[in-house]
């Protein structure tokens, strides 16, 4: 049951949607050597000879469409030619059109879109280096591309995609940049002047490259990656291509965003439990005096609740309605208009209520007892940096180890002050963060979520709006993250079948607000009543659709896949 393949060539995978009983799960791959799957208990089964290996759920792999990059990146591209070889004819109209293929095809499926450079996209640069008959190591690639690129490549956001002649070599990209040398640009050239077209393999290595200048890395392929799938990368046409198998060498389900076999787990190709540990990001640090960004740089900066350990665990580090520099943080109710925060890479935390300012340590100082507020942000104010333990729950000043940052325990909401204090591992000094999640229905191709509505809960399309997000808290409550204090329960308190879901005051007293979400299954059940299921109403997939209780029949119109 994997709703993951679109349309692919015949021979080479296949797939169809699930029949709504069940009563088996689609193979996805035909030919020999090819990993199969069967329905057993309940859930989707892996099986490899005799052996059936842990279950799969259904709504457990999704996700392959979900955007985890920055959208609307820029692109533009260097020409490199070394001064004993002559640019080719139209080089620069191959090169500027390989990055159109690639923007309307491949890395589309990865959720990465970008714009390519109004004027300027290709630029050419004159080579120090003369044309080389032997392989060059990467790291020397890597210092030829960097004393090359002009201030305004160097230090920008935009994605540079360097093209070099007369270098026999490995392509590659990281931080910002793609090196595309030797015959991976070759081919590619005398292909596109041949007839005017690229392939599949042509358009991956360029796409593929392309993700990593994105800060997308290679996916363990292991026992647990499902093995045996024919390379995809080697179909004919691109339009047939509507697998995210870019950054990978064989497997399509390598580049899942949902652990395949730890039930809940979002993976990023970038962790580095899921990533390739071999491979080293040659831009990471200074080269001759000269950096790129990390390549996480370039992800998402992901927006989550900063949630207190502290009983009761429904505060979070959160801000004021009127917000400006030097307004102090404070604990409060999750779901205030401050409540979320952006965890940049660079160890910034930035307010989603007001992006222009971090937080921030005042003075500065790292004094025990010093605020938490919040100021504008600045690249080089080290008392904006931030470490997070997630393990530990801790949040530290980059610039003082040895503090952490600590909720009072006295203090209505609005008046617990958050400051920094000697780490002591209290659960004041304890902190989780929360992401929102979205619930999209399994029905359909398109993707449709549980949406708020007005009076009752509905199917809508998904619009990536805050109102659409859910908080799952350890209680059993479903907080809606756009409605503050407002929570998922069954209209009258009652359990009976059609019964309609509405957002209603949170309140710890309503045990209908109390609900219990099966992974494996993907089916989203009240605590009171088990045997009934949260139901798009009618089985319909327009816009509109109620949502009700229903008894449990595991239908994709009872199916969620939480994001």
């Amino acid at each position: 049951y994997f709703l993951i393949y679109d349309k692919v060539p015949a021979g080479k995978v296949t797939a169809e949607r699930p029949a709504s009983s069940l009563a088996r799960c689609t193979d996805i791959c035909t030919g020999s050597g090819c990993t199969a799957f069967s329905f057993k208990d309940g859930r989707c089964q892996l099986r490899s000879g005799n052996t059936l290996e842990p279950g799969i759920s259904p709504g457990q792999v999704s996700g392959l469409r979900k955007s985890t990059l920055v959208r609307g990146r820029k692109i533009r591209a260097l020409y490199i030619v070394p001064p004993d070889q002559q640019p080719r004819p139209d080089a620069e109209t191959a090169i500027a059109a390989i990055l159109r293929e690639v923007q309307k095809h491949y890395l589309v499926q990865l959720g990465v879109t970008f714009e390519l450079a109004e004027k300027g996209l290709v630029t050419r640069a004159s080579s120090p280096f003369r044309a080389e008959e032997s392989p060059i190591p990467m790291a020397t690639v890597t210092d030829l591309v960097l004393s090359l690129m002009p201030e305004a490549y160097l230090w920008s956001e935009d994605i540079v995609v360097t093209v070099s002649e007369g270098i026999k070599g490995a392509a590659g990209g990281s931080a910002g940049v793609a090196k595309m040398t030797g015959y991976f640009w070759n081919d590619s050239y005398e292909r596109y002047q041949g007839n005017g077209l690229l392939n599949s393999p042509h358009l991956n290595v360029w796409s593929h490259e392309l993700g990593h200048a994105f800060g997308l890395r290679h996916h363990l392929t292991t026992r647990e990656s499902i093995e045996g799938i024919y390379d995809l990368d080697s179909q004919r046409t691109p339009g047939e291509l509507k697998l995210s198998c870019v950054m990978n060498h064989k497997s399509p389900l390598n580049t899942l965003y949902d652990h395949p076999f730890l039930p809940g787990e979002k993976r990023f190709l970038t962790e580095p439990d899921y990533s390739d540990p071999n491979k080293h990001d040659v831009f990471r640090g200074p080269i001759n005096g000269k950096k790129r960004p990390h390549p996480s740089y370039y992800l998402k900066n992901e927006k989550v609740l900063i949630r207190s350990r502290m009983e009761p665990e429904t505060r979070c580090l959160t801000l004021p309605d009127e917000v400006r520099d030097g307004t102090d943080t404070y604990l409060g109710s999750c779901g205030t208009l401050g409540w979320a925060w952006e965890i940049r890479p660079d160890g910034h935390i930035r307010s989603t209520d007001d992006p222009g300012r971090c937080l921030d340590a005042e003075g500065p100082s790292y004094a025990p007892g010093t605020a938490l507020q919040v100021w504008s942000c600045k690249a080089d104010q080290p008392n904006q940096l931030w470490t997070i333990d997630k393990r530990a729950g801790t949040l530290k000043p980059q610039g003082s180890p040895e503090v952490c940052v600590q909720a009072d325990r006295t203090g209505a909401d609005g008046t617990a002050r958050i400051h920094l204090a000697k780490c002591d591992g209290s659960t004041a000094q304890q902190w989780s963060l929360k992401r929102p999640s979205v619930l999209r229905s399994a029905l359909g191709a398109r993707a449709k979520c549980l949406d708020p509505g007005g009076r009752r809960t509905r199917l809508f399309d998904y619009h990536d709006l805050i109102t659409q997000q859910w908080i799952f808290t350890s209680d059993g409550r479903i907080h809606s993250a756009g409605f503050f204090g407002k929570c998922l329960e069954t209209e009258g308190g009652t359990y009976t079948k059609g019964t309609f879901l509405r957002v209603d005051e949170c309140s710890s007293d309503e045990s209908h607000q109390l609900w219990t979400l099966d992974r494996y299954l993907g089916v989203l059940r009240p605590l009171g009543a088990p045997g009934q299921c949260v139901d798009v109403r009618d089985g319909g997939y327009r816009n509109n659709q109620r949502i009700q209780l229903w008894p449990c029949n595991y239908t994709p119109a009872q199916r969620w896949l939480l994001y």
